[in-house]
């Protein structure tokens, strides 16, 4: 199939204002024409939203499966069948959509103010196994492309510019890999917008009525997975964006928030810092020039608030690695003086901007704290 350019049709083309019936001329006319413009929205979301699956084929997968027939490029933590695997739902989903776009321009190619479009958007329901598919396979895809951000070849392969017709310019394969989360929210917004702008008296009014039903309830159905891939989602975002970050896909955690704050550990001299509130552990990184450096990973478990200074809307974090007999054998220096129960805490203090913004950290930090402590 021929991946259109998302100028292929244009709004003028779709209007055939000549044929309005003539009963409630001007209102039929109004709603006519934002009707189209809505029709027009989706027609270009859609082509988009193919255009950037196909090249998660072409751009990504094919030249990992490349990379990967090479014996001296296989990892011992990755094979091909992952490879194919982080794909597979993807490419059930361009299937889907590349067939369900191919419906819309045969459509539009015989457009007219009573056309029907509710049996066309009826596909969208018909997918929901391919999506089912999708949700339930996002957390062994997130999984397997962290630890493909850890092969040093395969990170080069992780980001192309795609010059496809359509083309969508340099983009990260992580951007492409969770686009479909937010897609089925997008076609329900669409047809609840698409009813409203549809005259009651028009032929499709009534269908597209027990469409969007159909599409509010699954939209409620998948809530919960998207809500649980959602944080998965923003957690291998922060393993892709900090350089050196260790995985954070090894176990279950909550992104809990992300800012910039001002930080001085322990010297006189505070440096901007990114820092990612988990749910067991609060990571710190640089900014340099290319993104963010790994700087640190503090355990939750090992904080307490120790000072809250309004005045200068900063606070102070006191870390205390209590004894870990099972760290005995680190090489770390650290760890083996907090090992013998000799390792100073450690202080970091913390500038937000704001009072108002360094309150919400404390906040959010406190119930961190408060809720490992119930575990």
């Amino acid at each position: 199939m021929t991946i259109f350019p998302l100028t292929k049709y244009k709004t003028s083309k779709l209007s055939i204002l000549s044929n309005v019936p003539t009963f409630k001329l001007e209102t039929t006319e109004k709603h006519y024409r934002k009707r189209q413009i809505l029709v027009q929205k989706l027609f270009d979301y859609e082509s988009d939203y193919v255009n950037r699956l196909h090249a998660c084929r072409n751009y990504f997968e094919r030249p990992l499966l490349k990379h990967f027939q090479t014996p001296k490029s296989m990892s011992p933590r990755l094979a091909q069948s992952d490879i194919m695997a982080l794909f597979e739902p993807v490419n059930h989903l361009f299937q889907a959509h590349e067939s369900f776009l191919d419906n819309l321009i045969q459509r539009f190619q015989i457009w007219g103010p009573t056309q029907l479009l509710s049996d066309v958007l009826m596909q969208l329901v018909n997918n929901v196994g391919v999506y089912d598919r999708y949700f339930e396979r996002f957390p062994q895809m997130m999984s397997i492309l962290e630890t493909l951000g850890r092969n040093k070849e395969a990170l080069k392969l992780l980001e192309a510019n795609v010059t496809n017709p359509g083309g969508i310019g340099q983009v990260h394969l992580f951007t492409l890999l969770e686009m479909p989360l937010y897609a089925f929210s997008q076609y329900f917004h669409f047809v609840t917008e698409l009813r409203k702008m549809t005259d009651p008296t028009h032929p499709d009014a009534r269908n597209l009525q027990k469409l969007q039903f159909h599409l509010a309830r699954i939209d409620k159905e998948i809530k919960p997975r998207f809500n649980i891939c959602r944080n998965i989602s923003q957690l291998i975002d922060v393993s892709l964006t900090v350089r050196d970050c260790p995985l954070l896909m090894d176990q279950p955690r909550q992104f809990l928030k992300s800012g910039r704050l001002m930080c001085a550990e322990g010297k006189p001299n505070a440096d901007v810092r990114a820092c990612f509130l988990l749910s067991d552990h609060l990571i710190l990184a640089r900014p340099v020039d290319k993104g963010l450096v790994y700087k640190a990973k503090i355990k939750i478990k090992h904080i307490t608030i120790k000072a809250i200074r309004r005045n200068s809307a900063s606070f102070v974090l006191a870390v205390d690695d209590s004894p870990d007999h099972t760290r005995q054998l680190s090489e770390d220096l650290g760890d083996l003086l907090s090992a013998a129960g000799a390792a100073p805490t450690k202080e970091y203090v913390l500038k937000a901007d704001s009072l108002e913004e360094m309150l919400a950290w404390v906040r959010d930090l406190q119930d961190a704290i408060q809720n490992v402590q119930r575990r």
